[in-house]
């Protein structure tokens, strides 16, 4: 959907869509225009889940309860889930969520792959090279080395 943006503030900006509806939306100051129609995109009513897919089964019109308050349980050590730290494993959960419209995660990973690559040091050729190698071979070619040398 067609969007014309109303307002740029500190990390977000105000939009109005084509149908007068209107959003702010979270941006990042290096985003591309990409980014932003894609962010744009999370709060467009055309890519927002069927408002009856919001609704709670549990309860029903006309039910009468009464409220209370759950029973906090403290002092619960529970080991937390580690957060995924191999980069396929958090490239596979980025594109899991950006896939339910939630792009956060691919939001943060492109902008660190852009400040990566944007590195002086940064060379394509040499992160190829880097990934043609076996660590292994690459180990008992040093080993062979040092052996000759001794």
């Amino acid at each position: 959907m067609k969007y014309t943006i109303l307002e740029i503030m500190p990390a977000q900006i105000r939009v109005e869509y084509e149908d007068s509806s209107w959003a702010i939306v979270p941006i990042q100051p290096n985003d591309t225009v990409e980014d932003i129609d894609n962010a744009v995109a999370n709060y467009d009513k055309d890519f927002l889940p069927k408002p009856e897919t919001l609704i709670n089964t549990n309860i029903s019109v006309g039910d009468e309860r009464t409220s209370t308050k759950k029973e906090v349980v403290e002092n619960i050590n529970v080991e937390p889930t580690p957060a995924p730290s191999n980069p396929v494993d958090v490239k596979s959960i980025a594109e899991y969520y950006a896939s339910r419209g939630d792009t956060r995660l691919a939001d943060i990973l492109t902008s660190k792959v852009e400040d990566y690559v944007s590195q002086s040091t940064f060379s394509l050729d040499e992160l190829i090279s880097d990934l043609s190698y076996d660590p292994n071979e690459i180990f008992e070619q040093a080993e062979a080395e040092l052996n000759a040398g001794q």
